[in-house]
């Protein structure tokens, strides 16, 4: 066999010519993986925000049924002459809103009031579910640990929000008045 100058100098110029296509592969490689994981991160920073959008609704709405759930309560406690439910009416708003009247559409007997309170608890559990899927998801995220400390308020929020997650609609109209708004805000 015959060595050569030539010879080793095609030898390594092959080894060289490997071993740059091996580190420009593990490069592109790599930054594939950086570009993954930047888009991941990305991705759960949209949906911590989207979360926290989603949560404030929620409670936003649910404080709204729960004022009008405690108008409704009035006027079934009692019987109310026009002049009183009237001023149940105008003082019963949420956000400047006259949420009551608008809810009852003006009426006040007695048989739509009991329609509208079956339909008000409907929302109320309506929304509850939504809050308790969105802590199922928040539960998901933590559990993970994909997105860090990120979802630790809004797990505060949504269980203050809920205190021991409850199933009963007593445990909504039950909710603390400053907690809701603090957390509108």
């Amino acid at each position: 066999m015959k060595i050569t100058a030539d010879s080793l100098l095609g030898s390594a110029q092959k080894i060289n010519n490997k071993r740059k296509l091996d580190e420009s592969t593990l490069k592109n490689g790599n930054s594939g993986l950086k570009s993954d994981s930047v888009s991941i991160s990305n991705k759960i920073n949209s949906r911590v925000e989207s979360i926290s959008r989603e949560i404030a609704q929620l409670q936003t709405s649910l404080s709204e049924k729960q004022i009008i759930r405690e108008g409704l309560a009035q006027m079934q406690s009692g019987n109310l002459n026009e002049a009183s439910v009237n001023e149940l009416f105008s003082r019963t708003t949420f956000n400047n809103k006259k949420v009551l009247e608008q809810f009852m559409n003006g009426k006040s007997d007695q048989t739509t009031v009991q329609a509208k309170t079956a339909e008000i608890d409907k929302l109320i559990n309506s929304d509850v579910n939504q809050i308790r899927k969105v802590q199922v998801e928040v539960d998901n995220f933590v559990a993970s640990n994909l997105a860090g400390d990120k979802f630790d308020k809004l797990m505060s929020d949504t269980n203050s929000l809920l205190g021991a997650p409850g199933t009963d609609l007593n445990s909504i109209s039950n909710l603390n008045a400053e907690k809701v708004m603090r957390l509108v805000q």
